[in-house]
């Protein structure tokens, strides 16, 4: 196994994920019943945004409560010029590697009449169960190269290997 407890990372993959719509956390239905993608006006769609307006009313600047909706398309591209909403925390638990052996008994191995007198039969699996990671859409073990230490910077898919051994004894 391989684990890491805390620390924090910003996850590029994700803001970029978002902003270009390629993430789940960009599709779904509003609380209207439309479809976050669709048009605001006429399909009931939008990203539902609650925050404050700002106006200036003979030179005075007046904050108001606001809450409404916003194009998706918008919304996502707004939130990631922020990258406070993906930091994430940098735990993960990985089984590392597994291998399951069996050694044939040497009974059967006499049997043969070959001079054998040790056989194994392996499979080897390596990187085969990411458990647990505390970052979204990616494989936190894999963050190797980060950015001074704290930034993702896009990842390929991570590797699994599966391999067989056979070791002979004569």
């Amino acid at each position: 196994f391989d684990y890491q407890i805390g620390g924090q990372i910003t996850s590029v993959s994700n803001r970029m994920g978002e902003q270009n719509g390629l993430l789940k956390s960009t599709v779904g239905k509003n609380d209207r019943g439309g479809d976050i993608r669709s048009n605001v006006w006429n399909n009931n769609g939008g990203v539902k945004v609650t925050g404050v307006t700002r106006e200036v009313v003979n030179g005075e600047t007046i904050y108001k409560p606001y809450t409404g909706y916003i194009d998706a398309m918008y919304y996502f591209s707004y939130k990631g010029s922020i990258f406070e909403p993906y930091i994430y925390d940098a735990s993960y638990l990985r089984m590392k590697e597994l291998s399951l052996t069996y050694n044939f008994p040497s009974a059967m191995l006499k049997k043969l009449k070959i001079g054998l007198t040790e056989a194994r039969l392996s499979f080897i699996m390596q990187n085969p169960w990411l458990i647990y990671s505390g970052i979204p859409n990616v494989d936190a073990s894999a963050i190797d190269h980060a950015y001074n230490n704290y930034m993702e910077l896009g990842q390929t898919f991570s590797t699994k290997t599966y391999g067989f051994s056979f070791y002979l004894t004569f």
